[in-house]
């Protein structure tokens, strides 16, 4: 029988704070669309960062959602919720405001935004009360546990392990979020670049940070392709799960930059530390220190590399035999 006549449609829905969302969620849409019949919400920007298989209907809307003020917004409510209501089943990647609007919506989070900016009005306990009521899906390493006794499947990181040979690039990447002190951090990153002998490794460098100085430098605007990462042997970056699983999948060793960002990359970078998954430092100079310190070594790049290949990998079959089994397939 075709599967098509069980499901005849899956919605994902990704956030668009971050391209972490995004990313994760064209990957599991590219594993199911072999078997279901998938459409995702993207924006014009997005869709050209990844490669989306033919099968896959791409939905293109507006920004949705946006921090502002120790707040956020949920953006195009009334277009959202009229393209929603023409699916069967709703999968949507850390926007938990949707899980309210009914039982076929499936949420994948691995913190929950109420709860990292502490927001306690009334609509919010409410909105607790109807994650809990669903199903939820999450990382098995990095989902924050809010609540007890939630109907909640924890999952393997998304694809598989392999590691590349040849690499010597160092990547820093602060992140789609600002940075209270973002230009205190460029003008420490260039003192810090003058004064090393760094001309035999090769830097890519955050697109929010990097100018012609960097450029002049020798140093290359990073577009987190998969070519880049193929490069990357070690990665500065503020750990959110998004490229957090970008480095693990190749076995690139992780420093966390966790300073004037959220409640959630310090619980990831005590994770990764926990894990022996990466490292943290307190300044950017100490971090560029260790990795120029340990670019050659192999003992170190080899054990995590085992690391990296000891851990649960393919969650999107996860996902792919819960969808089957909820349809009776």
């Amino acid at each position: 029988m075709e599967l098509s006549k069980f499901i005849v449609n899956l919605l994902i829905i990704p956030s668009d704070n971050g391209l972490g969302h995004i990313r994760r969620s064209i990957i599991l849409a590219n594993h199911l669309c072999k078997r279901l019949n998938i459409s995702i919400l993207l924006n014009e920007r997005t869709k050209s960062k990844f490669f989306v298989n033919k099968k896959i209907t791409i939905i293109l809307i507006k920004k949705i959602f946006q921090i502002k003020n120790k707040n956020y917004s949920y953006l195009n409510k009334k277009k959202i919720n009229e393209i929603i209501n023409k699916y069967e089943y709703v999968w949507i990647d850390n926007f938990a405001d949707l899980s309210k609007l009914n039982k076929k919506i499936i949420l994948y989070y691995n913190f929950l935004w109420h709860k990292n900016l502490k927001l306690k009005s009334q609509k919010f306990v409410f909105l607790d009360e109807e994650i809990k009521k669903n199903i939820s899906f999450g990382n098995y390493l990095f989902q924050k546990r809010y609540f007890k006794n939630q109907k909640n499947k924890l999952i393997p990181f998304f694809e598989k392990f392999k590691s590349y040979k040849n690499r010597k690039a160092v990547l820093i990447a602060l992140g789609t979020s600002d940075y209270k002190k973002t230009k205190l951090i460029k003008k420490t990153l260039k003192k810090y670049f003058k004064k090393q002998n760094i001309k035999n490794i090769k830097f890519y460098i955050d697109p929010k940070i990097f100018d012609n100085e960097f450029k002049k430098m020798g140093f290359v605007k990073a577009d987190f392709s998969t070519k880049m990462y193929k490069e990357v042997k070690f990665a500065i970056i503020k750990p959110g799960l998004g490229t957090i699983e970008e480095c693990l999948k190749r076995g690139i060793i992780i420093i966390s930059y966790t300073k004037n960002t959220y409640s959630e990359f310090f619980h990831n970078s005590k994770i990764l530390i926990k894990n022996k998954l990466g490292y943290s430092f307190q300044t950017i100079e100490k971090s560029v220190n260790f990795i120029i310190k340990n670019l050659d070594n192999i003992e170190l790049i080899k054990q995590h590399e085992n690391n990296c290949k000891n851990l649960k990998w393919e969650g999107e079959k996860k996902v792919e035999k819960y969808l089957l089994k909820r349809a009776n397939i």
